[in-house]
């Protein structure tokens, strides 16, 4: 008995440690082969989730490129945008979107949860650090060793297609048509109050905020300007109730970093495909504005949220 036991170890240990071994091994020749050089050498880029994402039309914009995605949390930008960075010496500025929904707890699902790690891990899982791995496995183990397994799949067929041009998985402008405002609000009973949520009361994720922070040091490690900005959003939103915490976080946490705020940037209900999204009209318009202000030498600026305040009209 004691030897079919011992059998049975030694079975499980060589399996672990051959499984480790491909891992290990398919993690490095994606790292050594993946290629994230632009064909247009962009000045700046922006990158966040849904928000910029439908908002920064760079076809409109000089010099810029939006790598934004949708349900992308800062812990699965992180690594796009070191590869981004580390890889296009023309990037001088990067624009960071940081708005209210950022903040909640509910974004850890955006890490942990099943459907977003299916989606978000095999696209990054050769260049997450280990710290990275270690709180995916520790969180949510069904579905990080279910992602594990869907990460090596998409690994093996890059390697038989030779395939490691991974620019086009970073992200990009989304052409919303989407003209939903007008029915949310016809049917919306919430009744916005900024100070609803009091600054002890409203639950924040700390691992979102961590790898903001991460994301803030790379970018000056790397001489880089780096800026926080605030997409425009619909002033019904009910995303913004917790303005009041969200305005602390931003003094106490990054301080050390301009905010460029465009939450209120006019537009009409037409131009919103929803309450948190511009349509593509809406995007147009923000679009030719930002270029406009960029021409003007917004990031020359000492004062630069005046700056833009004096020519939101």
């Amino acid at each position: 008995m004691k030897k079919f036991v011992l059998k049975i170890v030694i079975y499980l240990l060589t399996l672990l440690m051959f499984t480790l071994g491909i891992n290990f091994t398919l993690n490095s020749y994606t790292r050594s082969k993946s290629q994230f050089d632009l064909k247009k050498q962009p000045k700046s880029i922006v990158v966040g989730h849904s928000h910029p994402e439908c908002a920064f039309n760079d076809s409109l914009i000089q010099e810029f490129k939006n790598f934004s995605s949708s349900g992308e949390s800062y812990f699965y930008t992180y690594p796009k945008l070191k590869n981004i960075i580390l890889n296009n010496d023309s990037i001088q500025n990067i624009f960071i979107e940081f708005t209210n929904n950022q903040i909640s707890e509910t974004m850890d699902e955006w890490i942990f949860g099943e459907k977003y790690m299916n989606y978000r891990y095999p696209k990054s899982d050769a260049f997450l650090e280990k710290e990275q791995q270690r709180i995916l496995r520790n969180n949510s183990p069904a579905a990080y060793l279910n992602a594990l397994s869907q990460s090596k799949k998409k690994q093996l067929l890059r390697v038989f297609k030779n395939d490691f041009d991974l620019t086009d998985e970073l992200g990009g402008y989304l052409y919303l048509k989407r003209f939903n405002t007008d029915s949310i609000l016809k049917y919306s009973t919430d009744k916005i109050n900024m100070q609803e949520n009091t600054i002890d009361s409203f639950p924040v994720s700390k691992l979102s905020l961590y790898y903001l922070r991460k994301m803030i040091d790379f970018c000056k490690k790397q001489q880089k300007k780096v800026y926080l900005i605030r997409s425009p959003q619909h002033f019904k939103c009910s995303a913004m109730k917790n303005e009041k915490v969200f305005q602390n976080i931003l003094k106490k946490e990054f301080s050390d970093v301009e905010f460029l705020d465009f939450v209120n940037f006019p537009l009409k209900n037409s131009e919103y495909g929803d309450l948190g999204h511009l349509n593509y009209l809406g995007a147009e318009k923000f679009s030719v504005w930002i270029d406009f202000l960029l021409k003007k030498g917004l990031l020359e600026k000492t004062d630069k949220q005046n700056f833009i305040n004096n020519y939101i009209k």
